[in-house]
């Protein structure tokens, strides 16, 4: 609980923070009941920063979800509730693009009909030439603006889509769908990193893209 409490109070010293998401995955009564006392509560509560609580599977209500700005029944869920779709964010460039574009060729129409409107006057009939340059002039560099335009939105795509790989790339769940398992202590919950950190006879869990499971450690093995 006292960790939570000072991650809390931490991360509010930070500047650009959006949102915290406050929880952890499934587990027994005594893992998830930090987020049931009183000081994470009140930390949760006082806190400036918007907070997504996300504490075990759906079924499991703590004190921390009744306080939170938003519950997530998971923090698979709270992670896509803060995490905007690429095809949203697509569409949202899009538009802009496409504003864009509405408003500087209105306003590229607005200076044609004025211009044209000055050299339909005998004034300026001998010096039509000239206006004529500074409309060619005015409309090359509208053109100029437009492609600028065109080429931030496909480079703000590009930056998009290549941040979405990575984050394709990292997802854990991801990692175990090719394969690969996670080992943890019991009951901590901690992640395994060496052979040595646990002693013959200890038991640990090992968790797997289609669930988990309880194993004994025996004996070390050699790597050949």
């Amino acid at each position: 609980a006292e960790e939570i409490v000072q991650a809390i109070e931490e991360f509010q010293s930070f500047q650009n923070v959006d949102v915290l998401i406050v929880g952890r995955g499934g587990g027994s009564l005594e893992d998830l009941w930090p987020f049931n006392e009183e000081k994470v509560a009140r930390s949760i509560h006082e806190c400036t920063i918007p907070i997504i609580s996300a504490v075990g599977h759906e079924t499991d209500i703590s004190i921390s979800d009744l306080v939170a700005d938003v519950r997530a029944p998971t923090p698979s869920v709270a992670a896509e509730l803060v995490s905007p779709s690429r095809e949203n964010l697509i569409g949202d460039l899009e538009q802009i693009f496409f504003d864009l574009n509405r408003a500087l060729g209105k306003q590229l129409q607005q200076r044609w009909q004025h211009l044209d409107h000055l050299t339909d006057r005998a004034v300026f009939q001998q010096p039509g030439r000239k206006v004529v340059r500074k409309r060619d002039r005015l409309e090359t560099a509208i053109h100029q603006l437009v492609q600028s335009a065109q080429y931030r939105v496909k480079m703000s795509q590009s930056q998009l889509e290549g941040a979405q790989e990575i984050l394709t790339v990292l997802n854990p769940q991801n990692v175990l769908e090719r394969g690969y398992s996670i080992a943890m202590t019991v009951p901590e919950r901690e992640i395994i990193r060496s052979a040595h950190a646990l002693g013959a006879g200890d038991p640990f869990q090992v968790q797997t893209a289609r669930g988990k499971f309880s194993a004994v450690k025996t004996n070390d093995m050699e790597e050949k």
